[in-house]
């Protein structure tokens, strides 16, 4: 909790060096501020963008990331785990929708595994179902979004038969030569789990969140 306090500070400041002004509020008025900042320049000013799909896009993005980071640091700062499994509910179910809006023609897409994952994090296991219906046939495994969708539907519908194809694809899938971390040990995690494997759960939890730092996040 303290890393992740620090880390958001140096955020804070780095933005402000590299911007002039503090786009990472530090309390609830700044979010506020920073909400009604978002809110005026792309969904009440039309004169700025006349394109309403656009702007409703435009304002989704910049108001997640605005909530994103800000509601991990306030649960952290209070050192509040209701506040933070509050946050992980709403940041997924964010970035959902965040994810549907801004898909590309991939069905599953990296903003879409984040929100399903956030929501796992969570139990929030209510928009699996409608991200993962259960007549969704088996995916083919060649991308890493389509084994993690493979292994996720096992495990949520219970189906012994289609976790262990889901498994013998993800580990098909693990002996390319070509895959980034992210890829890598968003699969391994699934497949540890699904083998109920604790220590590899945590080893590769660990290993994806270092691979999500290592892409630009900052957290």
């Amino acid at each position: 909790m303290k890393e992740y306090i620090k880390e958001y500070q140096k955020m804070r400041e780095k933005r402000f060096k590299d911007w002039g002004y503090y786009s990472a509020p530090i309390n609830w008025q700044e979010f506020e501020a920073s909400n009604q900042r978002i809110f005026q320049k792309y969904l009440n000013d039309s004169k700025v963008l006349s394109d309403d799909v656009l702007r409703t896009k435009l304002y989704s993005s910049f108001l997640i990331d605005d909530i994103k980071y800000f509601a991990y640091y306030i649960a952290f700062l209070d050192g509040d785990y209701k506040q933070l499994n509050n946050a992980l509910w709403q940041i997924g179910r964010d970035e959902l929708i965040r994810g549907g809006l801004l898909a590309s023609g991939t069905i599953y897409t990296d903003g879409i595994l984040r929100g399903l994952f956030t929501s796992f994090a969570c139990n929030d296991f209510s928009v699996i179902s409608s991200y993962i219906p259960k007549d969704l046939p088996l995916l083919k495994g060649t991308y890493y979004p389509q084994n993690v969708i493979n292994l996720l539907y096992a495990l949520y519908y219970q189906d012994e038969d289609r976790l262990s194809e889901s498994i013998i694809l993800a580990q098909q899938f693990l002996e390319k030569k070509k895959r980034t971390g992210m890829e890598e040990f968003s699969v391994r995690y699934f497949i540890n789990l699904a083998r109920k494997d604790v220590a590899g759960i945590s080893q590769n939890l660990q290993n994806l969140c270092l691979a999500y730092q290592k892409r630009g996040y900052p957290f």
